[in-house]
């Protein structure tokens, strides 16, 4: 009689870490969306792009993303630790979202509220046109 073997655990596929940028001319700024490698790898791609310090900072190592935000810096880097779905992305675009209008002097409130619906359903659809 043969006996029955353990399944094998499948190790994790590493994804190749795909970088790419969207431009608002509208708001002037750029986010630079960063899909796949570590939270702290990403931290140290901010550092490059920007001349920052995120590298030192202590981020949870198990988060599945993380929108790398500098003050009175509108343009910046929005990390997945894998292609998100659309919850996930919505999430850290309105963290985005909030970051750019906030640095353009804009307060989220009943008469803000329009156009950070618009730029929010703008950028997903940027970002979404180019990982779905």
């Amino acid at each position: 009689m043969k006996k029955k073997r353990k399944p094998r655990r499948k190790k994790p596929k590493k994804t190749a870490i795909r970088t790419f940028k969207v431009v608002n001319d509208v708001w002037s700024y750029a986010i630079f969306v960063r899909i796949g490698g570590s939270v702290e790898q990403a931290a140290k791609a901010m550092d490059k792009l920007f001349e920052s310090s995120f590298a030192e900072d202590n981020s949870n190592p198990h988060a599945l993303a993380r929108c790398f935000l500098l003050d009175n810096e509108k343009s910046h880097l929005i990390w997945f630790r894998e292609s998100p779905g659309a919850g996930l992305l919505t999430h850290e675009v309105l963290h985005s979202v909030h970051h750019v209008l906030d640095c353009s002097g804009m307060q989220l409130n009943r008469e803000t509220e329009e156009a950070y619906a618009y730029l929010i359903d703008w950028t997903v659809r940027q970002i979404g046109f180019k990982i779905w």
